[in-house]
């Protein structure tokens, strides 16, 4: 329980924290839950850090559901 809640709160400041970059950057008008003010250098370092991070995230998940896709196709519906 005290871990879903842990993991519950930190995608809440995760979603406020990009909110409030994009923000920053004037990307987006809305805020997130809570106010951070963000330098406006600061969030581009921070959008330029982490676009490429999340790119490659996606990238490997989408490789890994494809993955393991082809294989339980592959063994008739028994995945490994």
């Amino acid at each position: 329980m005290k871990k879903n809640l842990v993991a519950f709160i930190s995608v809440i400041i995760v979603i406020t924290l990009s909110y409030n970059v994009l923000k920053a950057v004037g990307l987006s008008e809305y805020g997130g839950l809570f106010r951070i003010n963000i330098p406006f250098g600061l969030a581009m370092g921070m959008l330029i850090f982490s676009l490429p991070i999340g790119l490659l995230v996606i990238m490997k998940t989408i490789y890994i559901a494809a993955r393991w896709f082809v294989r339980t196709w592959k063994n008739g519906g028994q995945a490994k």
